[in-house]
């Protein structure tokens, strides 16, 4: 049997999806923002292989921020 939902329970819930897409979107942009800042950091860092490990890592933090699941969860589709 299926359950129908009231305009204003339909409503109430694209209000709620659309405040989880807000916050997915906000907390993925805090993320970059981030990730941004210590791009530079580790530009100042001299040669070696601390740089070497700390560029892997960052290099690892971008796939997964840039990757298809992440970006699919902000990306708006029509």
């Amino acid at each position: 049997m299926m359950k129908t939902e009231l305009p204003l329970q339909k409503r109430l819930r694209a209000i709620k999806d659309a405040q989880e897409r807000i916050a997915i979107a906000q907390a993925f942009y805090i993320v970059v923002m981030d990730l941004e800042k210590t791009d530079k950091l580790i530009e100042r860092l001299p040669d070696g292989i601390l740089k070497t490990e700390k560029i892997a890592i960052q290099e690892q933090a971008w796939a997964i921020v840039l990757s298809e699941e992440m970006c699919g969860r902000i990306m708006i589709k029509e």
